[in-house]
């Protein structure tokens, strides 16, 4: 069962919330998540 059914909202909303998420668990893990010499990056 899906979290959550994509396919009933604008895809406006769908692409915003993919093209966001990455960079606040980036964010969140560089914030002191990880252990000491590791970091995250985003690749788009």
């Amino acid at each position: 069962m899906p979290l959550h059914d994509w396919t009933r909202v604008d895809a406006g909303i769908f692409h915003d919330f993919h093209t966001v998420w990455i960079g606040i668990l980036r964010t969140k893990l560089n914030a002191g998540l990880l252990p000491p010499d590791y970091f995250a990056l985003d690749s788009n």
